[in-house]
């Protein structure tokens, strides 16, 4: 159907489709005109959401992402990396929800549309700086590090064991000429950045706050278009951060930003 309204009772509910494993919900179809989705005080939607054409509204439902190891023990399966992906010319709009994830919350590329009204997202204990110097990574120690972040969950449900390993890494990221609007909205205690606006993005924050990143509250790199009015960035590690170019001295320094150097292995 071209338009049509979906509405949750309280309760969990897992809303992928059988050919993702139940882990993720695609809407690729180019006749999709409009779908409203919404549900009761309570109402959760565990699911990766991959918004690649149409449009619509989320309204008052907390969204959860879903992680699973893949086979080799420390990477990603297909899905869990971003909670709402959100590309092509899609257009979507999120009222009074709550994105819950543990990699991104919001993913927005190419010419994609999307509108954040009242919408909270974030960790729920004190962000973690990245804890090594970028340029001086080794391959093995980064994987080890990656192994043990991904021991703290269950292989079979994805599920964080420890409530600080809940915590997501990027609140949202905009590229290519995305536009992305947050109004009255709350991105908390991200282990890297709240906002990132990279490329050729627009991102207008209007009466939201972000605080407690473990990097930048608000990130932007390459050439964005960033418009801030009324808004509280607080407890980050920086507040802005701005960076011209897609370089390896860009990594370096976001590593050494932290005056954690670390002597090369031999």
């Amino acid at each position: 159907a071209s338009r049509g309204s979906v509405w949750f009772k309280r309760g969990v509910h897992q809303i992928g489709a059988e050919e993702y494993d139940g882990r993720a919900i695609r809407f690729e179809n180019e006749n999709l005109k409009h779908i409203e989705v919404g549900g009761e005080p309570g109402a959760v939607l565990k699911g990766h959401w991959n918004l690649m054409c149409g449009n619509g509204t989320v309204t008052g439902v907390e969204l959860q992402d879903v992680y699973k190891l893949g086979e080799d023990g420390y990477g990603f399966d297909e899905m869990g990396d971003n909670c709402l992906c959100a590309c092509g010319n899609s257009s979507w709009a999120f009222v009074d929800c709550e994105v819950q994830c543990s990699g991104t919350a919001l993913r927005a590329m190419d010419s994609a549309e999307v509108l954040w009204d009242r919408v909270v997202t974030g960790g729920s204990d004190v962000s973690i700086p990245p804890p090594t110097n970028w340029s001086h990574v080794q391959l093995p120690r980064f994987l080890e590090k990656v192994s043990k972040h991904f021991g703290h969950r269950d292989p079979e449900t994805g599920e964080s064991l420890f409530k600080e390993t809940a915590m997501p890494k990027f609140g949202v990221t905009a590229w290519g000429s995305a536009r992305v609007e947050l109004r009255s909205s709350r991105v908390v205690n991200m282990s890297y950045n709240g906002v990132c606006a990279s490329g050729n993005s627009t991102i207008l924050l209007r009466g939201s706050t972000l605080c407690g990143s473990g990097m930048a509250g608000l990130y932007m790199e390459g050439y964005p278009d960033v418009w801030v009015t009324d808004c509280v960035l607080e407890g980050n590690y920086v507040a802005l951060s701005v960076w011209g170019g897609y370089t390896e001295e860009r990594l370096w320094k976001t590593g050494a930003a932290h005056g954690e150097e670390e002597d090369e292995e031999e």
